[in-house]
């Protein structure tokens, strides 16, 4: 339950911010002592940020909550059959900095290339990143991170996420490029 009330909490002030406290206790209806110790949860991980006051309806003025967007906070790696994309964005999703290749349909040089650029990304963020999602166009095991079948390619039974959570350090999620498009809309309004 915890996990999900963080959830609501940050994509109230994904969505709606600056929000204050007080606001996303009256549209949820979550306790106010409930959104202040996730709200200094999520301060403290740097997720977001204090921006100002709100207009005071007769206390207090209330202090404004929204996003922490500067900065890195993921890299996306988009391997789809003609190009390979790595990106590192903020948490609103906006692109900061990406590198783009051809897919080569050897896997090794394709996860080498990725694995390298993420590297390069992940330098220049100075460890601001917070994980790694990969889109691929085929079969995936996203609980293992495993890769079951590509049929472009003809590649199947590897260990993507293991292998580049291996080399950053990071934990990497993985997931069919489907998948990876509907959650990029329902989070962001748009599937790039």
């Amino acid at each position: 339950m915890r996990a999900i009330n963080r959830q609501i909490v940050l994509n109230y002030v994904r969505d709606r911010g600056p929000i204050s406290r007080a606001e996303i206790a009256r549209q949820t209806a979550l306790q106010r002592s409930t959104i202040s110790e996730i709200v200094d949860s999520l301060l403290e991980e740097g997720l977001i940020e204090e921006v100002g006051a709100g207009r005071s309806t007769g206390g207090r003025c209330p202090t404004l909550l929204a996003l922490r967007t500067s900065g890195a906070a993921a890299i996306g790696i988009d391997i789809a059959p003609t190009r390979t994309t790595v990106a590192a964005s903020d948490l609103a999703g906006c692109v900061l900095e990406q590198e783009e290749f051809e897919t080569d349909h050897d896997f090794e040089k394709t996860i080498t290339r990725a694995i390298n650029a993420a590297c390069r990304l992940l330098e220049k963020s100075q460890g601001k990143i917070e994980g790694i999602g990969v889109s691929l166009p085929g079969l995936v095991d996203p609980s293992t991170g495993r890769l079951l079948y590509i049929p472009y390619f003809k590649w199947h039974d590897l260990d993507v996420g293991p292998r580049i959570a291996a080399a950053t350090g990071l934990e990497v999620t993985i997931d069919n490029d489907a998948n990876a498009a509907a959650l990029a809309e329902l989070w962001f309004g748009h599937s790039e």
